[in-house]
């Protein structure tokens, strides 16, 4: 199976990534699995803008999926199962700084 743990946890003592640790160690152990993680805070993100919207468009329609373009997608397409670890802070999800441009 494959699975794919997307952390968004932006603190490093974080209660959330706690428990997708225990999540994973308790019910993915044991089972024929390939973890692929992805911790946010380490990913290249920038926002999506009106010319990325547009780029998109264009390559759904030319099926143009490059790997290296679209690595994301394909790795969520991929999995099994996604387990996200995201907070819950004071009735909104914490922002993670994207690259400038």
């Amino acid at each position: 199976m494959k699975e794919l743990f997307i952390d968004a946890c932006v603190r490093e003592d974080s209660r959330t990534r706690t428990l997708c640790r225990a999540y994973m160690d308790g019910y993915w152990a044991g089972k024929e699995t390939e973890i692929r993680k992805r911790e946010l805070n380490q990913e290249p993100l920038v926002p999506l803008n009106r010319e990325r919207l547009r780029q998109r468009d264009r390559d759904i329609a030319a099926g143009s999926f490059a790997p290296e373009k679209y690595r994301y997608a394909i790795e969520f397409a991929e999995a099994e199962e996604i387990l996200v670890g995201a907070p819950y802070w004071d009735c909104s999800f914490p922002a993670l700084p994207v690259k400038k441009l």
